[in-house]
């Protein structure tokens, strides 16, 4: 596979990834490190038109995890347990719904958690993910999407590195948890009960470190016009 790679994106005038980890991957398989361009992934601009902002519940917090996550019904009862003792309400949140519908049930079953789901666009779901006070997601475009919105987020690592990559690269202040790692759960808390109590400034955030990544998108296509 390594050795493909190398000889596809090898032989290309130009590509752009997004994040400094598949750079350092693909140089690895052979790929020359001049033709490769760091840009975040496109979706950080989704449009997502003041005109249409829902008025954010100060309570709500939007959850979702994976097939993939490690994490135990147990654990998950924990969280849930640990979010309603700080007064705040949950729904299960995804742009997948399909696949996630294997493991929804331990939320919306088990622990009464609601399944807001059966969006028509993505503009919809923007909405929704606004009217959370924060969302917690192992999914990297409902963490991008909510960062478009303004939303705080608790991000899962989804698929290997790919959250982490960009999210770093992103600059967000809340690092990108892991379910391979010990104790990992715990640390979910943590986090929740840092958001809780606004220990972090996203107005900061969301104000200047955010729109300037939004930037540098405009080098996923710019370069097109730079070899024609």
């Amino acid at each position: 596979f390594k050795k493909l790679v190398g000889h596809v994106y090898g032989n290309m005038s130009k590509i752009v990834i997004r994040g400094t980890t598949t750079r350092e991957n693909l140089i690895s398989y052979g790929v020359p490190g001049n033709i490769i361009e760091v840009a975040p992934d496109s979706a950080i601009n989704a449009s997502f038109p003041a005109s249409g902002r829902p008025q954010r519940d100060p309570l709500l917090v939007g959850i979702n995890i994976t097939p993939r996550i490690k994490i135990t019904e147990e654990e998950i009862g924990k969280v849930v347990a640990h979010i309603r003792s700080l007064g705040r309400k949950l729904i299960f949140i995804t742009n997948e719904p399909f696949e996630d519908s294997k493991v929804s049930p331990l939320f919306t079953e088990k622990l009464g958690v609601e399944f807001v789901k059966n969006f028509s666009s993505y503009h919809e779901y923007m909405k929704q993910l606004a009217s959370c006070d924060f969302v917690i997601s192992a999914r990297l475009h409902t963490n991008i999407l909510s960062l478009d919105t303004h939303t705080p987020i608790i991000p899962i690592e989804g698929n290997v590195f790919k959250s982490t990559e960009l999210l770093k690269q992103l600059e967000y202040p809340v690092k990108t948890l892991n379910s391979q790692d010990e104790g990992w759960v715990n640390q979910l808390i943590r986090e929740i009960d840092l958001l809780h109590n606004r220990k972090y400034d996203f107005d900061q955030y969301f104000s200047n470190t955010f729109p300037k990544h939004q930037q540098a998108v405009k080098r996923n296509a710019a370069w097109i016009n730079e070899i024609n």
